[in-house]
């Protein structure tokens, strides 16, 4: 076999002038790469303006997590949760469902031996009284074994008189939610008389009041509407309804010897005693109107205690419920309730419910005052003429007795 040539590299080739500078070019980027390996080159910078954009677009980013976590931990505390509440002597159910129409305003906070419910009347809130009506049905569900020991205890009504539903169911014994939302609109019952009607359940309303200082109250309370200027009407007007506590509490005591739960139906004012500056602001006369003086001296015995104070003494607790409207009404809504409210206060003092109905939409101001009394006579009236004139009343069939 034929050998292959063999290659011989003498130091002359070395010396060639081609190969040094091959040699010199290889050194040279030997050393510059062992350079860049010892000291790598920075990378390119963002400009400052580039970086405190990101930083800004980071930071919102973060407080809007924040704030979205924030907000969904509130909407958990604040959700309405079944819970239980005394009444009597035993815990029974205020489930979510009834909180979404009745929620806790405040409870007792001293030691008891029983408790009771009391529900904060809404006066002249249609929305309200829908709400209170709608939370009755939900709690009583919630609730059977509460039905057969329940009074339902009426502010505005005398203690010596109760209220029956028969004139209503007579006029119509299977109301639907329709026809209840408009009797509730004329303020001729409240919401609680509602269920009474539409569920038949033999649950007595019985009065709490005394009728001389309710019927007191009720004057000065319109006369505070004629006269805003009277102030001493508007403090002997306080005066009345602290006046009132004393009777109201009498009674809502006595019932918690014979029922489980006396359900007492009562306005937010009622609840604690006036503040100091507004039961010392009454002063003996009234630019010689000598009606505010014989009204000043029928208060002087009475003290400054709420329902809070009395039930305190005889170691009854309380949970005291407001109604939660659906919707909050407007203004002019709310001016419209108020017209209806002044013309059937006026039509309960005359006696008269027929010119009531026949004002119903008269014209009137905004105020807070005394609950009307209720009448299921009036109510079942109305409902008939209702029926006479065809307008929408649809019995309901699908409620239980």
């Amino acid at each position: 076999m034929k050998e292959e040539p063999k290659i011989r590299i003498t130091y002359d080739d070395l010396q060639d002038p081609v190969v040094d500078e091959t040699i010199a070019r290889i050194q040279k980027e030997v050393t510059a790469s062992n350079k860049r390996a010892e000291n790598p080159s920075p990378k390119p910078n963002l400009a400052a303006r580039d970086r405190k954009w990101i930083y800004l677009f980071i930071a919102v980013l973060v407080c809007l997590l924040v704030a979205w976590g924030l907000m969904s931990l509130i909407r958990y505390l604040s959700s309405p949760r079944d819970q239980y509440i005394q009444i009597g002597t035993s815990k029974y159910l205020l489930s979510k469902a009834t909180q979404t129409f009745l929620e806790i305003k405040n409870e007792s906070d001293y030691k008891k031996t029983r408790s009771v419910l009391i529900i904060e009347e809404p006066h002249f809130s249609i929305e309200g009284q829908i709400s209170l009506y709608h939370g009755l049905i939900q709690f009583f569900r919630d609730n059977p074994s509460l039905i057969n020991r329940t009074v339902f205890l009426s502010e505005g009504l005398p203690s010596y008189q109760s209220v029956s539903v028969l004139p209503l169911v007579d006029a119509e014994p299977a109301p639907d939610d329709s026809l209840i939302r408009k009797v509730l609109a004329t303020f001729l019952i409240p919401g609680y008389i509602s269920y009474a009607w539409k569920y038949q359940q033999k649950i007595p309303v019985a009065g709490i009041e005394d009728d001389t200082l309710y019927q007191l109250s009720g004057k000065l309370w319109v006369e505070t509407q004629e006269n805003k200027e009277d102030k001493e009407a508007f403090y002997l007007w306080k005066r009345t309804v602290v006046a009132r506590n004393q009777r109201i509490s009498k009674t809502l005591i006595e019932k918690t010897t014979c029922f489980e739960n006396p359900l007492l139906f009562v306005g937010g004012l009622h609840i604690m005693k006036l503040d100091k500056k507004d039961f010392g602001e009454i002063k003996s006369g009234n630019n010689g109107n000598s009606l505010h003086l014989n009204e000043t001296h029928s208060l002087e015995g009475f003290p400054n205690l709420g329902i809070y104070d009395f039930l305190k003494k005889n170691r009854i607790g309380y949970t005291f419920l407001t109604s939660k409207p659906n919707r909050k009404e407007t203004i002019r809504e709310m001016e419209k309730n108020v017209a209806r409210y002044v013309g059937l206060f006026k039509s309960q003092q005359n006696g008269d419910y027929d010119l009531y109905l026949k004002q119903f939409y008269s014209s009137g101001k905004i105020f807070k005052g005394v609950t009307v009394r209720p009448s299921t006579e009036a109510a079942a009236a109305y409902v008939t003429s209702l029926k006479k004139n065809n307008e929408g009343v649809h019995p309901d069939k699908s409620h239980y007795h």
